[in-house]
């Protein structure tokens, strides 16, 4: 049951995120900052959920690469968020 409710959360993420893209003309930089926090998040959560459950929980508590390799897996997908994306969506994102 929790896989779903991950799984369903990373879809709505996803389907959040399509739905403010085709619409982010009408709002301002500020606010597609803001909106695009909330399908980011939702999307981190599905995703942790989903390899969380997918890992037994005897082996999961034997091993210190679990919480690295999640931290890892969180890093690539800010990086993916705040350089990438931002860049795509917010014109007056700051320019590197």
């Amino acid at each position: 049951m929790a896989k779903k409710i991950y799984w369903a959360t990373l879809i709505s993420s996803l389907i959040i995120g399509i739905l403010i893209y085709f619409n982010k003309e009408s709002f301002t930089s500020g606010v597609l900052l803001a909106l695009f926090a909330i399908p980011f998040f939702m999307f981190i959560a599905g995703l942790h959920g989903i390899i969380a459950h997918s890992v037994k929980s005897e082996t999961k508590g034997n091993i210190i690469l679990y919480p690295v390799a999640m931290g890892i897996v969180f890093s690539i997908i800010a990086f993916g968020f705040i350089i990438l994306m931002m860049k795509l969506f917010c014109a007056d994102f700051p320019k590197f």
